[in-house]
């Protein structure tokens, strides 16, 4: 039933949104073709080479039984920049208020070894969490992904079944529904703070 509602929420709002499909029953068979499928995600992620690894260790991303927020760019393209700075605003937020949720971001190029965008990561980007050099564009060849934008951004659950897919960098309903489904799926982050004792001082009396 919720993911037929999130099927439905898609379509109400795909006029506006990234997914760029001109008519309603090619929305209705994108959204039905994605939504449940269990995305392949590469058995040897973790021996990809992994960029901005010194501020979070990659493994708080890699656990099994977390949702994961999975997102590839081409780095050959200027569209990355306004892309990765809008998800790590989004994953800032999300860390601040869950505690299971993985961040897996693939770099894909065609026909470069990624030089251009290294500098332009380091210059202009300035992406703080770890990005995935995916040489061989193992993540698009395995789910049979072309590098349209309609496969940029899912969301999966902890069985790496797909609950959303699209791009909320491009529009808020989309990323509302993307922040609904994991509000449904990920658990609350619960800050341990110690607890004062609450200390009252006794009047002095004035004699």
């Amino acid at each position: 039933m919720k993911s037929r509602i999130v099927i439905i929420a898609i379509l109400l709002f795909s006029s506006v949104s990234c997914f760029n499909i001109t008519t309603e029953k090619s929305n209705n068979t994108f959204v039905k073709k994605w939504i449940g499928r269990k995305l392949i995600i590469p058995s040897d992620t973790l021996s990809i080479k992994i960029i901005n690894s010194t501020i979070f260790d990659y493994s708080i991303f890699s656990k099994s039984d977390n949702i994961k927020l999975i997102v590839s760019i081409n780095g050959e393209f200027e569209t990355c920049v306004y892309k990765l700075k809008t998800v790590e605003a989004f994953v800032d937020q999300l860390l601040s208020s869950y505690e299971n949720i993985s961040l897996l971001v693939y770099v894909n190029s065609m026909t470069t070894d990624f030089y251009n965008f290294k500098i332009k990561n380091d210059n202009e980007i300035k992406f703080k969490y770890p990005l995935l050099y995916d040489n061989e564009n193992k993540y698009l060849k395995e789910n049979k992904f072309s590098s349209n934008d309609l496969y940029s951004i899912l969301l999966c659950d902890k069985d790496d079944k797909i609950l959303m897919i699209g791009d909320f960098t491009k529009n808020k309903a989309l990323k509302d529904l993307y922040l609904n489904q994991i509000e449904l799926h990920a658990s609350p982050l619960i800050y341990d703070y110690p607890i004062t004792p609450i200390i009252t001082k006794t009047p002095i009396k004035i004699p």
